[in-house]
């Protein structure tokens, strides 16, 4: 069904850059040079995806989790210059010890999630079975690569490491789009349904189970739609907000305007 109208390839990150803003797929998608300056918050993501990906050893541990985490994020210190070379190559120094202090400043809390919610069938929800697999939909014609699969209940499904706060409960709305996106990744790629996914939270070391609805998978084709037109030079409106004086595009923007036809586009 969807091979009609995805022409184009597409991928999750624009998924999710759509939902911040459809303008910015139209600025990408044109290859308009931005500042691709490393900055603080970026280090921290990285840092705290790396460690996420080693909590379900560190908590199924008889040890005290704090000091393992401790250790783990010295051994990440070393090793995330070579993982993420080409992103990390002139990186700023103090930017990079102003996020490792953030991140040591999260460790007790990410410990106290760890020892007081994971019992053996949560810590499966975060142990990965493979690591950012690249995943392509012919259907779609569209490609992404989750930050692992996990196995829940014989089923591999997606996991996603989020590294910003998390809700009281469930997941934040915007979280749900990528989430289904990669369902339908994973369900291509081993032939088997997929209805829930999981969002690890690592900064407090929290995850939370995602059962995937058709509603949300019906507005990731929806959006694969939208994004088709952008790239073929639709210009979609700007969603306006407080962010906007944060957007590497906010001066491109602002001299676009909004058209007639982008409003109801």
């Amino acid at each position: 069904m969807c091979a009609m109208f995805c022409e184009t390839n597409s991928n999750v990150s624009e998924v999710v850059l759509y939902t911040k803003c459809p303008r910015k797929i139209y600025f990408t998608s044109r290859n308009e040079v931005i500042s691709n300056e490393i900055e603080k918050p970026y280090i921290r993501h990285l840092l705290l995806k790396e460690l996420a990906l080693s909590c379900a050893e560190i908590a199924v541990s008889k040890q005290e989790i704090l000091p393992l985490l401790q250790k783990r994020v010295e051994e990440i210190v070393q090793e995330i210059i070579t993982i993420y070379s080409d992103e990390l190559e002139h990186i700023d120094e103090n930017q990079f010890k102003d996020a490792l202090e953030d991140v040591y400043e999260v460790l007790p809390a990410i410990a106290g999630n760890l020892k007081n919610q994971f019992d053996e069938e949560m810590i499966e929800l975060i142990k990965p079975v493979e690591i950012e697999p690249l995943m392509h939909s012919d259907k779609l014609n569209l490609s992404g690569a989750p930050s692992a699969i996990i196995c829940s209940d014989k089923q591999k499904i997606p996991m996603l490491i989020k590294t910003g706060n998390a809700p009281m409960q469930g997941v934040w709305k915007n979280d749900r789009i990528p989430l289904a996106a990669y369902s339908i990744l994973t369900e291509e790629r081993y032939d088997q349904p997929v209805n829930s996914a999981v969002l690890f939270y690592a900064s407090q070391g929290q995850a939370r189970s995602v059962r995937i609805r058709p509603a949300e998978r019906r507005e990731v084709l929806n959006i694969l739609k939208r994004i088709e037109k952008i790239k073929e030079g639709k210009m979609p409106q700007a969603k306006r907000g407080k962010l906007c004086g944060y957007c590497p595009y906010e001066q491109m923007c602002q001299s676009q305007g909004d058209s007639l036809a982008s409003k109801f586009f």
